[in-house]
């Protein structure tokens, strides 16, 4: 199963206006449209890293870069990739030309928010919290601006930003995985390992019962992932109907 993690950085939206509060932007006030300037990507497997940016490559050579990466990825892996950076690069997709990526998509925003009480649910909170690692500092929209007139050490700094955030999510993916509950299941297609990280190297940990029998649940050794034999171990006679 390949995993992929990436992460985008984007451009904002120019536009003429007469006012800084509660303004209301007429489609004709669009000076240059918002865009992604750059994407850094990381397979779990090998740790082999990518990045492109408009400042490398055209934005149509830097869309199908990324397109041919997530074709080949089997799980994906973001934080806020749902709301953010999916629909981003999508619109890049649709608008040249190439067709819809599939796989299955692990936004680890979601699980955070799902699983844990943070003050805060931003990346830069959370992975300082859990102790596995930093973002890379920066001068917040001063950098943007920077890159947007071209100054190339503003682009050296935007991609060294862009693949820690994505080195950022492997160290995330790993510290919270037992606690990912839809997770693509690689027992189906490894036998009974643990679901979410592969390993074969689990414990019994106790038998769970449901209204439909029994079964061996079992602790991964590696990752800490929870999870249930196929098995029912009762009797198949008490479930007889009567």
């Amino acid at each position: 199963m390949r995993i992929l993690a990436f992460d985008i950085e984007t451009f904002p939206n120019e536009v003429w206006t007469w006012g800084l509060w509660n303004q209301n932007i007429a489609v004709n006030q669009i000076q240059n449209p918002g865009t992604v300037a750059c994407w850094a990507a990381q397979w779990f497997d090998t740790g082999e890293v990518f990045y492109d940016s408009i400042n490398r490559n055209d934005p149509v050579s830097m869309h199908r870069n990324l397109h041919e990466l997530l074709c080949k990825a089997d799980v994906v892996v973001s934080y806020n990739g749902k709301k953010f950076d999916i629909p981003w690069v999508q619109t890049g997709f649709v608008t040249y030309g190439m067709r819809p990526p599939t796989f299955a998509h692990i936004d680890l925003l979601h699980v955070v928010r799902r699983q844990f009480k943070f003050p805060s649910y931003k990346l830069e909170y959370v992975v300082k919290a859990l102790g596995v690692g930093e973002k890379t500092p920066n001068a917040g929209f001063d950098l943007w601006k920077r890159c947007m007139a071209g100054d190339q050490d503003a682009w050296k700094l935007m991609e060294e930003y862009n693949i820690n955030d994505t080195l950022l999510l492997d160290k995330l993916y790993n510290r919270v995985l037992p606690f990912i509950t839809n997770h693509p299941n690689r027992s189906l297609v490894e036998g009974l390992v643990c679901p979410n990280c592969g390993s074969s190297h689990y414990t019994k940990d106790g038998i769970r019962r449901n209204k439909g029998g029994m079964y061996q649940k079992y602790a991964c050794s590696d990752c800490g992932t929870p999870f249930r034999g196929n098995t029912n171990l009762a009797p198949k006679e008490k479930f007889l109907p009567l």
